[in-house]
């Protein structure tokens, strides 16, 4: 009889435990080290916070995992307490896709590792890892990595859905260098896919794999020498957008592969910007040679050409000033919209980009069409499962607002903006997430959508990884 009570009351202390842990504060467990960060945890407030200041989720509990065990605890706790599962590196999701109400969402933030090969022809990157970090780490070696500008992007959320930069067109894509991804599946199994141990789940990962088959806790990359580059920015007068934009297209289509160029149209505080950037693996003659199109539209242009190391030319896209970089940084609320070209702009497109960034109203917003071509071309469009190789630009749109009161007006315009231009293109990046996207499932993904619903029910046959734009299918056993 006493043994009963002692078995009843430890039974009773048992789940108090659990659901007092769940309900009301941080857990660090002592075996493990997995943290979980439940609502009225102190921290609770920081860890829901956002690069895109209008997600506002409040997920059932953050777990906060430093290794491959804890993932897999953590889907463990997931299923236990029969919450959704969303995955989530650096918090760069442009739609809060890593989050949600009442969700468990899985942060792999915390595994840091950067492991460069002895022959330093690969590098194992730990899902934790922003940019700026892995850039940082890899110069020390005079090596690199093609990534995006932004320095607090998470290098692996930015690979999985493809991966453009400066450094793109001579390198190809971030997803195009992967060589191997780490993985903790549904069921809590370590996978290491490659071209030859699951090379369709591989193939999938490069480029469709942001929380649709698993936790990805790591990727393996080959690296690329680097030294110098020459970088350049042309600043114009809004009157010269229809010149400009004509001539930048003359450009990226003859230009080398060694040279990666933007064109920016942008309002902010009610002023109109008009500016051409990129860099180029060359000389700077080289270079004043292929911009002299841009170099001879005015004479009051404002021209910087500069030789400067890889470093510092990471630093000068990523703004990076002596304090560094943090994840969550003078977050502001936006919208986003992505469009992809295979020709140039008309001057009726451009005349619509003259017209809404004319409106008095908009305060904080630019559009930005990235080159595309080179290496990024090249590569075949079955190599993985980015499927926008014969493009020669994309192009992306941003709407800002710091008040709620302004989101309505924003919004609008965005809608009303994309409607108008979206003619003159075709297709979405993944990684600018726009929920409001119409059969978005091909727009980012064309026609490897199929293939990729194939191998979903393959490795993930419960739809167990999912959020609202994820790949799925129907009738999932």
């Amino acid at each position: 009889m006493m043994k009963s009570r002692y078995i009843k009351f430890f039974s009773y202390l048992v789940l108090f435990v659990s659901i007092f842990t769940a309900t009301y504060g941080a857990l660090l467990d002592s075996d493990s080290g997995l943290v979980i960060i439940s609502p009225n945890s102190e921290e609770y407030k920081k860890e829901c916070a956002m690069w895109n200041a209008k997600i506002k989720a409040r997920p059932a509990a953050v777990l906060l995992c430093s290794n491959n065990e804890h993932v897999k605890e953590a889907l463990l706790w997931a299923k236990t307490h029969g919450k959704e599962v969303r995955i989530r590196s650096n918090r760069h999701s442009y739609e809060g896709l890593s989050t949600a109400d009442d969700a468990a969402v899985i942060d792999v933030s915390s595994i840091k590792l950067i492991e460069l090969s002895a022959d330093k022809k690969t590098v194992k990157v730990g899902a934790g890892n922003n940019i700026y970090s892995v850039c940082q780490e890899l110069w020390k070696h005079k090596l690199a990595i093609p990534l995006g500008s932004c320095p607090t992007v998470g290098v692996v959320g930015l690979a999985i859905g493809g991966g453009i930069g400066l450094s793109s067109r001579l390198m190809g894509l971030s997803c195009d260098n992967v060589t191997e991804i780490e993985m903790v599946d549904c069921n809590g199994n370590l996978i290491r896919a490659n071209r030859v141990d699951y090379p369709d789940l591989f193939w999938a990962c490069c480029g469709a794999g942001n929380g649709n088959f698993g936790v990805i806790t790591s990727i393996t990359f080959k690296t690329h020498p680097v030294s110098k580059v020459i970088v350049y920015n042309i600043e114009w007068q809004w009157k010269h957008i229809y010149d400009v934009s004509e001539k930048w297209f003359v450009l990226l289509k003859s230009a080398p592969k060694e040279l990666m160029t933007f064109l920016r149209f942008t309002k902010r505080n009610s002023q109109k910007t008009l500016r051409s950037f990129g860099q180029f693996f060359g000389t700077e003659k080289e270079l004043r040679i292929l911009l002299k199109p841009l170099l001879e539209i005015s004479s009051d242009a404002i021209v910087t050409i500069e030789e400067c190391s890889y470093m510092q030319s990471v630093n000068k896209w990523a703004g990076v000033g002596p304090e560094g970089v943090s994840v969550i940084s003078n977050a502001k609320s936006f919208k986003a919209t992505s469009l992809y070209l295979k020709d140039d702009l008309p001057k009726e497109a451009i005349r619509i980009i003259d017209d809404y960034y004319s409106q008095p109203a908009i305060k904080d917003n630019f559009t930005v069409l990235d080159s595309y071509g080179g290496v990024i071309n090249e590569v075949g469009k079955d190599f993985n499962a980015f499927s926008h190789r014969d493009c020669i630009a994309s192009m992306q749109t941003l709407a800002y607002w710091e008040d709620d009161e302004d989101a309505g007006q924003q919004l609008e315009w965005s809608r009303n903006y994309y409607k108008d231009i979206a003619s003159y293109g075709e297709g979405a990046y993944a990684n600018y997430s726009d929920l409001e996207l119409e059969d978005w499932e091909h727009a980012y993904y064309g026609d490897h959508w199929e293939a990729l619903v194939s191998i979903k029910k393959k490795y993930d046959p419960e739809n167990f990884f999912h959020h609202p734009q994820s790949v799925f299918f129907l009738n999932a056993v």
